[in-house]
């Protein structure tokens, strides 16, 4: 449909680092764009912000300093300015990333068609907060691990029953999602996360051991304990071998601690947070990235290390195995499971021609199904089909 005019709802802002769903929405909405779509984003920042890459962002002032309240904030008393803006520039579709659009699901009146992207379900993510070991519980872990949630459930419930449609970023999450809402299977969509193709793959770079690289937030379900708490078991038979871990989170001082009693400085890094240009250096000097989360709906780390031919061993966890095919672009474990995980991530590294062909069949596979062009396209298809089914 040429000419479609939609409205992003984002707690999130596009253009900032470090956020996962704030990734999403950069590359979905500038290929959007690409294909003739007139793409609005409303975001609660103090700021003006313009026009950037063909997408219009428009900031919500938001002064509440807590992070829930201001998302609770914004999703409820943006409604009048969300309305504003579907009048102004004709809106024909509105698109929320819960949980920034609980207020307008709830208090809308303009009837517009409805669409609601999740990356994730409170339900899932308690599920990785009873899962930590009691070491790892903070007063900071559990109030942003399960009182968080708990609210949450309770408003993203909200958004799925008045969706016209809810799209989950993987099919492990699409299942999740209808069986935790009782929502009709057909209402939930899955469309994977993207990433964008370089015309030119990592190199092979000659370091002076393995590199194990972890990227994404330091949080308690993305199961970076177990990952560092494997790390002796490979040391002892990659002694050169040294971990690097790109991100920060509230889980950050917990890690460092584990991995003072577990390692020496020399064989791990925390690199903090790293912008997305620098951040490709990272991934041309891993030998394996590594993602052993314990709740993944769709891990766009993953997705980045297949692009650049690097070699991924991942947990058997959400969505990971939608993205890693076992033997062919990477390798998976059970979660949890160290054994598992430094056997997995050493047979790699034992074996240079495996660790190129796993790369090989990676990007491959990427370039078939998980560019954001694809991810743009499918979307925009959704879009059509909920216009014209109204």
């Amino acid at each position: 449909m040429k000419d479609l005019r939609v409205l992003f709802l984002s707690l999130y802002h596009p253009f900032d680092v470090g956020s996962g769903p704030g990734t999403h929405l950069r590359y979905l909405s500038q290929e959007l764009a690409k294909l003739g779509c007139k793409v609005h984003i409303l975001v609660p920042r103090n700021n003006t912000v313009n026009t950037i890459d063909g997408v219009h962002i428009h900031a919500f002032k938001s002064s509440v300093p807590v992070s829930v309240g201001r998302g609770i904030f914004f999703s409820f008393f943006s409604v009048k300015r969300i309305g504003e803006l579907c009048k102004k520039y004709r809106i024909d579709l509105v698109h929320g990333q819960s949980p920034s659009s609980v207020g307008y699901a709830c208090l809308h009146r303009n009837n517009l068609p409805f669409v609601v992207t999740l990356h994730s379900t409170p339900f899932g993510e308690m599920s990785s907060f009873f899962k930590l070991s009691m070491s790892g519980i903070s007063l900071s872990t559990f109030y942003n691990g399960f009182i968080v949630q708990c609210l949450w459930t309770l408003l993203t419930s909200l958004e799925c029953k008045r969706a016209d449609k809810v799209i989950a970023v993987s099919k492990s999450l699409a299942k999740e999602i209808a069986d935790f809402y009782n929502l009709p299977k057909n209402k939930v969509v899955a469309i994977h996360n993207g990433v964008n193709l370089s015309d030119d793959p990592a190199a092979e770079k000659h370091n002076a051991g393995p590199i194990i690289l972890f990227v994404g937030r330091l949080i308690q379900e993305k199961g970076l304990e177990y990952l560092i708490s494997a790390m002796p078991r490979i040391l002892n038979r990659f002694p050169d071998a040294r971990l690097q871990i790109v991100g920060d989170g509230n889980y950050k001082e917990y890690l460092e601690n584990l991995s003072k009693k577990l390692l020496s400085d020399k064989s791990i890094d925390f690199a903090g947070e790293i912008p997305p240009k620098r951040l490709l250096s990272f991934y041309e000097n891993a030998s394996v990235v590594v993602q052993p989360s314990i709740y993944e709906s769709c891990g766009i780390p993953i997705l980045e290390a297949m692009s650049m031919q690097k070699p991924v061993v991942g947990a058997r966890a959400g969505g990971i195995p939608e993205l890693v095919r076992n033997g062919e672009t990477g390798l998976l474990f059970e979660p949890k499971n160290g054994v598992e995980l430094a056997d997995a991530i050493s047979t790699i590294l034992s074996d240079a021609s495996y660790a190129k062909k796993l790369g090989q069949t990676g990007r491959s596979v990427v370039a078939e199904h998980f560019t954001w062009e694809v991810v743009a396209q499918k979307t925009l298809e959704l879009y059509e089909d909920i216009i014209e089914s109204r």
